[in-house]
């Protein structure tokens, strides 16, 4: 039986009634599971499928260290010889000044300033006060279990549930909860590599692979490998 699930979009400062458009529904067609998309052919070779992180898209805006390597992964991007994706929970990790993005728009703002415009942006499970309608999807219990998986293996002593009455903890849990849905957004919808510095995605690359992630980069080592 086909089934329907909800796409939805819920901005950090959400409140009931103040939700300026409808929520779309998105059909999942193949057997239960949803692929937005398949790797591109060229030629006789697929694309691999790159996905970089919140921090591969700080270092683009602020041009840290890691900025050089970026910009041939961009330009490897640009002509067609790989895919790359980003996932919009991004969006919600917090800001300068512990500052949320009042809309998604800002986010795409962004992507386009650092040159990620056009970019594939892969949709994470939708969590009240985090994720933004229309930019993440309601999801049942099989997709449910793989962030457990997941979560366990990246943060183990990090509660699974937001903690109540501590902003520190809170802000810690958040950044968590977004690494693991940057996971979780890769192997659910079927791409390979995840691009990123952090140590905690680094340090668990054997569990993830286990799961599907196919490997963990760092940008230098993703452009070494894409150098001609």
């Amino acid at each position: 039986m086909m089934s329907i699930q909800e796409k939805a979009t819920r901005a950090p400062n959400f409140e009931p009634g103040n939700l300026e458009e409808p929520a779309l529904l998105l059909l999942i067609l193949a057997s239960g599971s949803l692929v937005l998309r398949r790797n591109k052919l060229y030629g006789t070779r697929l694309a691999m499928k790159y996905v970089f992180d919140t921090n591969c898209i700080i270092d683009l805006e602020e041009r840290r260290e890691d900025y050089p390597h970026l910009v041939k992964i961009l330009s490897k991007w640009r002509v067609g010889d790989i895919e790359l994706g980003v996932v919009a929970i991004s969006a919600s990790e917090k800001q300068k000044g512990d500052l949320y993005r009042n809309t998604f728009k800002d986010f795409e703002n962004k992507l386009e300033n650092v040159g990620l415009r056009g970019v594939e942006i892969l949709l994470p499970m939708a969590y009240y006060g985090v994720s933004y309608y229309d930019h993440a999807l309601f999801c049942d219990e099989r997709m449910s279990v793989l962030e457990d998986k997941i979560h366990k293996i990246l943060f183990p002593d990090t509660p699974f549930e937001m903690p109540k009455d501590d902003d520190r903890k809170k802000k810690i849990w958040l950044n968590n909860k977004c690494d693991v849905q940057i996971a979780w957004s890769l192997i659910f919808h079927k791409w390979e590599i995840l691009v990123t510095r952090d140590g905690d995605f680094h340090e668990q690359a054997k569990g993830l692979q286990l799961l599907g992630v196919k490997e963990v980069l760092s940008p230098c080592e993703v452009a070494k490998r894409l150098a001609p």
